[in-house]
């Protein structure tokens, strides 16, 4: 089965919620926020979504 995002656009996606909510999700954000990718999809594709946080703040 073919991935539904890229890692570039998971990270993307973090970018974004930063630049709309000031600062970087924590898991019940993705879960609460509709339009996103869910923690678990970040999980899966880096380990941790701590790791994808780490990745995506030095695309800000």
């Amino acid at each position: 089965m073919e991935d539904k995002y890229s890692k570039q656009q998971l990270l993307a996606e973090l970018v974004r919620f930063n630049d709309t909510f000031g600062r970087m999700p924590i898991g019940r954000d993705l879960k609460s926020t509709s339009g996103f990718p869910s923690g678990s999809t970040f999980t899966r594709r880096f380990g941790s979504l701590q790791a994808a946080r780490d990745l995506a703040m030095r695309r800000c």
